[in-house]
């Protein structure tokens, strides 16, 4: 309890994830509870993460997927891949069915962030298809976490154009 982590959101704005004293089993995974709160706002909300075996999984880190225990880390072998299938809300369309598809690109990196490098870093790169009429790449994006520490990098694309960028700016590891 007590560590910490503060990120640049350019989607979402910047936040700080602090580390709570609290677990709970969410979809028969063991989560850890943090407090997720935006540097613009007073208001605290939940963010989860957990594991279960050699499965990782986020909870109410992206706000339109807070329900979904997603599984962002499956495999340490370079190049394995891994596909969860989620529902989501697309505007117009409604909910959907979206197929998650992520792959371990690097395994073991050193990767330079906001000027501070970081070693044993894992790169995952992940598509999200949507399961409409005529099956669609909703988002892509890649992820980069070090051993350690946590997320330091995340990008989102969506049909090709920028969404989101998070950066790890700082943090506290009690």
């Amino acid at each position: 309890a007590g560590s910490s982590w503060h990120y640049v959101d350019t989607l979402q704005g910047d936040f700080t994830l602090t580390s709570t004293d609290r677990d709970t089993l969410m979809d028969g995974v063991s989560f850890h509870i943090f407090d997720s709160k935006p540097d613009t706002s007073s208001t605290v909300r939940p963010a989860y993460f957990g594991k279960q075996g050699i499965s990782y999984y986020g909870r109410g880190i992206v706000t339109e997927l807070s329900d979904i225990s997603l599984l962002y880390l499956k495999d340490t072998t370079v190049n394995s891949s891994w596909s969860q299938t989620i529902q989501v809300t697309v505007p117009v369309l409604g909910t959907l069915s979206a197929t998650v598809t992520s792959k371990l690109a690097e395994a073991n990196v050193t990767r330079t962030v906001q000027g501070k490098s970081y070693s044993h870093v894992s790169h995952v790169s992940f598509t999200v298809g949507i399961q409409s009429p005529i099956p669609v790449t909703y988002a892509q994006g890649d992820w980069y976490a070090a051993r350690g520490v946590g997320l330091l990098e995340m990008h989102i694309l969506s049909q090709g154009s920028a969404v989101g960028s998070l950066y790890l700016k700082d943090y506290s590891i009690k």
